[in-house]
C-alpha cells in the first residue's frame, strides 16, 4: 500500500471547520471573502493557522468555535497570495489580481485528492516561483506560515450589495388548515424566518381557482378529482437507495395540487370539460412564475406551461421536459385503464417545492399526477394501485421518460410519509419504519443554494455506473453481494486495488452511509440530536471527497451553518450538485441561522440563499367529487 493510500483509508471523521478544505474552495474564499475595506471569512482545518503578505498586510488569525473547528477570519489589507497544505500534503497557491493561481489536489485540474501533487501537475517545490512568487512554507503540527510575491495585485472583493432571498419560507401548516388560516403565518414569525408560502389546503383552493379561470367551473362535480404530494428532504442516506440501502428521509409541508376533470369514457363517448376530444391538458404553474426569472436566471416558462397529448400507445417523452414527468405517469397508469375505455383529463398544476433544488419536486409532481389519476380510477369503480405500487409506477415513469436509473426513496416517501416522523426505509425490503421527529424545540431547516442541477443529464448515471462496477468487482471474490448494500467496509477495502479510485470512493461511500443512516435513525429515537448532527457532518464529507456530488456553494452552507450556536448538524440533501442543505438545530436558533446563512453566502459567493423552516408533514393524497371541488382540506 503507498503512502497516499495509507493516509486515503486513515481519514478521520469531519469536523465542523474542514468543509472549505477542499481547493476548488479556498480558491474561491481567497478570491471573494476579502476586500480592501472590510473583513470576509476564510475557513481552513481544524488547528491549522497562517499568515499571508500581499499587496498590503492581511493576516489569518485562528478561533475555534464549541465543537473544534478552526475558523480563519481575514484582517482589513490587501492579499497577494497565499501558499497552503491541503489535506493531502499538496502545496497549493492562489495569486491575486490578475494572476491567479492553481487549485491543488483534487481540485479542477484533475489531480487526485490527497495524491501530492499540485494544481499544475508539479510537485510542490517545483512550482514556488512559477508565478514569480517567492514562498516558504513552513507546516508544523497545526501552523503554517507563507510569504507570497509583493507584486501580485489585490483578491477580487466580494459582492456586497445587500439583497432578499426569491424563495420565500414556508409556515407551519398541518396540509389541512382552511384557506385563509392564518396559523402558519405566526409559526413563521415565531422561527425567524421572512415570510410563508401557501399550505397544502391553500396550494388546492389556488390550483381550483386557476382551473376555474382558464376553463370554467366544472359543470358536473362528480368528475372533479385532486391529488396532493410533498416534496421531501433527506436528512441522511444518500446516495444509497440505488443499491438497496437505508435512507432517513422526511415530507415537506411544500408540495405539489394536481386539480381538474378526468374520466374513463368508451371510445366513442364525448371528452371532458374544456378539452379537444381524447386529449389530456395539463397547465403548470410555479411559484417562480410570479417573478420574471427564477433564481438560476432561466426563464420562468420554462419551469410551467400548457401541453396537450394523448393517452394512447403513442404517447413518447418530448418538450418541455416538466411534461414528461405527467406524461410518464400516465403511461405507466394505461394499463389500469379498462378496456374499451380510454383516459382523458385537463388539469392545472401548482407547486410551491423549489425546482431543482434537490428537495425532489420532480417525485412531487409525478406523485401529485398519480394521485389525481387514483381519484379518477376511483370515481370510475376502478381499484386503484395500492400506495407502494403507486411508488413503483412513478419510479418507472421517471426511467422511462427522464432517463433517470433513480432509487424508491423519493417516491416512497412522497406517498406515504407519516406526519410526525421521519422514514426509515430499508431500499431493498422496502420495508419502512417510522421515527419520531416531533420534538417541539427541533427544527429542519432547508437552505437553497439557488444553484441549479440536472441530473438526467450530468453525472448521476455516471456515479450509478460506478457502485454497479463496485459491485462486479466485489462479486468476484464474494458471489453473495448482489448490491453494495450487503457489502462490509473490509471487503470494500480489499477492491481497491483492482479498479479505478473514483469506482474504489464510491463504494466506499455507499457502505459507510449505510451505517451512518442506521446509527441516526437510533440516536434521533433517543434524543441524542448531537450524534446525528456529527453523523450529518459525515456524509457531508464523504458525499464530498467519495462521492464528488457536492460544490463550493453547498460547501459554504455548510460551513455557516456550523457556525451559529444551537446547530447540530448540516450537510447537501439531494443528489448534489448544487441544491440545497438541510439543517438540524434548535428551534430558538431559526433567526440567527437564516440571517448568518444569508449574509455569510451572499459575502462569499456573491448570490443570495433561501432558507425554509419544515416539520415532517403528510404523504400523497386524493379527493374527488364535491370535496375536491369545495374543500379546503386534505384527508388525515
Amino acid at each position: 500500500m503507498t503512502a497516499a493510500t495509507g493516509d486515503r483509508k486513515r481519514r478521520k471523521d469531519v469536523r465542523p471547520g474542514e468543509f472549505l478544505a477542499s481547493p476548488p474552495l479556498l480558491l474561491l474564499s481567497l478570491l471573494l471573502a476579502s476586500a480592501p475595506d472590510r473583513g470576509g471569512s476564510f475557513l481552513y482545518p481544524t488547528g491549522r493557522s497562517g499568515s499571508c503578505d500581499g499587496g498590503g498586510a492581511t493576516t489569518l488569525t485562528a478561533s475555534r468555535d464549541r465543537r473544534g473547528g478552526g475558523r480563519y477570519n481575514f484582517a482589513r489589507g490587501r492579499v497577494g497570495g497565499v501558499v497552503a497544505i491541503n489535506d493531502g500534503g499538496t502545496a497549493m497557491k492562489t495569486g491575486g489580481g490578475g494572476e491567479g493561481g492553481g487549485v491543488g489536489g483534487g481540485g479542477l485540474a484533475g489531480a487526485k485528492r490527497g495524491r501530492g501533487s499540485s494544481s499544475m501537475g508539479m510537485p510542490s517545490d517545483e512550482w514556488r516561483g512559477a508565478l514569480g512568487a517567492k514562498a516558504e512554507i513552513s507546516a508544523r503540527r497545526g501552523s503554517l506560515t507563507s510569504l507570497a510575491s509583493k507584486s501580485v495585485g489585490m483578491a477580487a472583493a466580494a459582492a456586497a450589495a445587500a439583497g432578499v432571498p426569491h424563495d420565500k419560507a414556508e409556515g407551519a401548516g398541518d396540509g389541512g388548515p382552511k384557506h385563509g388560516d392564518d396559523r402558519s403565518v405566526s409559526a413563521v414569525e415565531e422561527r425567524g424566518v421572512e415570510e410563508r408560502v401557501p399550505t397544502a389546503g391553500e396550494l388546492l383552493v389556488m390550483a381550483r381557482e386557476l382551473y376555474d379561470e382558464i376553463f370554467g367551473p366544472p359543470e358536473d362535480v362528480r368528475h372533479v378529482c385532486a391529488g396532493y404530494a410533498p416534496g421531501r428532504v433527506n436528512l441522511i442516506g444518500e446516495h444509497t437507495d440505488y443499491q438497496g440501502g437505508f435512507v432517513l428521509p422526511l415530507a415537506l409541508e411544500r408540495g405539489t395540487v394536481v386539480y381538474g376533470v378526468g374520466r374513463l369514457v368508451d371510445s366513442g363517448e364525448a371528452t371532458a370539460e374544456g378539452s379537444d376530444r381524447g386529449l389530456c391538458r395539463v397547465v403548470s404553474q410555479t411559484m417562480q412564475q410570479q417573478q420574471s426569472e427564477d433564481k438560476a436566471g432561466r426563464k420562468a416558462g420554462e419551469l410551467g406551461g400548457d401541453v396537450s397529448f394523448r393517452a394512447d400507445e403513442s404517447l413518447a417523452p418530448g418538450e418541455p421536459e416538466w411534461a414528461n414527468y405527467v406524461k410518464g405517469v400516465v403511461k405507466e397508469y394505461m394499463p389500469k385503464v379498462p378496456e374499451g375505455k380510454r383516459l382523458e383529463f385537463t388539469v392545472t398544476v401548482v407547486r410551491s417545492v423549489p425546482i431543482g433544488g434537490g428537495v425532489s419536486s420532480s417525485a412531487s409532481l409525478s406523485v401529485a399526477v398519480a394521485s389525481f389519476l387514483q381519484g379518477v380510477l376511483t370515481s370510475a369503480g376502478v381499484t386503484p394501485p395500492s400506495p407502494k405500487e403507486k411508488a413503483h409506477l412513478c419510479r418507472m415513469a421517471e426511467h422511462k421518460f427522464l432517463n433517470m436509473p433513480c432509487g424508491i426513496m423519493d417516491q416512497f416517501v412522497t406517498s406515504m410519509a407519516v406526519p410526525g416522523h421521519a422514514m426509515l426505509l430499508d431500499c431493498r425490503s422496502e420495508e419502512p419504519d417510522a421515527v419520531p421527529l416531533s420534538d417541539s424545540n427541533l427544527v429542519v431547516v432547508v437552505t437553497n443554494s439557488n444553484v441549479k442541477h440536472n441530473l438526467a443529464g450530468s453525472q448521476y448515471p455516471i456515479r450509478v455506473a460506478q457502485c454497479q462496477a463496485a459491485r462486479d468487482e466485489l462479486q468476484k471474490s464474494h458471489p453473495d453481494v448482489q448490491l453494495l448494500r450487503d457489502a462490509t467496509p473490509e471487503q470494500v477495502d480489499a477492491i481497491e486495488a483492482g479498479v479505478e479510485d473514483a469506482v474504489f470512493r464510491r463504494a466506499r461511500h455507499v457502505v459507510s452511509e449505510n451505517a451512518r443512516t442506521v446509527t441516526a435513525a437510533r440516536a434521533l429515537t433517543s434524543g441524542d440530536y448531537q450524534e446525528v448532527g456529527q453523523l450529518m457532518l459525515d456524509s457531508h464529507r464523504s458525499l464530498r471527497e467519495d462521492y464528488e456530488v457536492s460544490c463550493p456553494e453547498l460547501d459554504v452552507l455548510v460551513e455557516l451553518a456550523m457556525e451559529v450556536e444551537g446547530v447540530f448538524g448540516s450537510r447537501l440533501t439531494g443528489g448534489g450538485f448544487g441544491g440545497c442543505t438541510v439543517t438540524l438545530a434548535k428551534k430558538g436558533s431559526v433567526a440567527s441561522l437564516v440571517q448568518h446563512l444569508r449574509e455569510g453566502y451572499l459575502r462569499a459567493v456573491g448570490r443570495d440563499c433561501s432558507s425554509f423552516v419544515t416539520k415532517p408533514g403528510f404523504g400523497s393524497r386524493s379527493l374527488t367529487g364535491e370535496a375536491a371541488a369545495t374543500g379546503t382540506a386534505w384527508p388525515e
